[in-house]
């Protein structure tokens, strides 16, 4: 589909197909990240994934592995909401 924001990734799943370590978001009907994106915009997606990233980095686990890899999944979910906002037009240079 030529206006989906995530294309060019054929061997990834959309990001808000995936979630690490459960699945209690990928079942709600409406995900905790897209309501933000359509309550805030790109600004409240951007400081909450930002925030989240973070938060995996810094904290102190025994599964670091996980961690690395739900800050990943937080990066891919940044990078799709970004470009959905170019191709809403609601993105800004912040």
């Amino acid at each position: 589909m030529k206006d989906e924001p995530w294309t060019g990734y054929s061997e990834l799943t959309h990001p808000l197909d995936g979630q690490v370590g459960g699945a209690h978001y990928k079942e709600q009907k409406l995900q905790p990240v897209e309501a933000c994106y359509q309550r805030y915009g790109w600004a409240g997606v951007k400081a909450s994934m930002h925030l989240k990233i973070d938060k995996y980095l810094t904290r102190n686990k025994t599964d670091e592995g996980e961690d690395i890899d739900k800050a990943m999944h937080c990066m891919e979910l940044l990078k799709y909401y970004w470009k959905r906002s170019i191709m809403d037009g609601t993105s800004s240079v912040d």
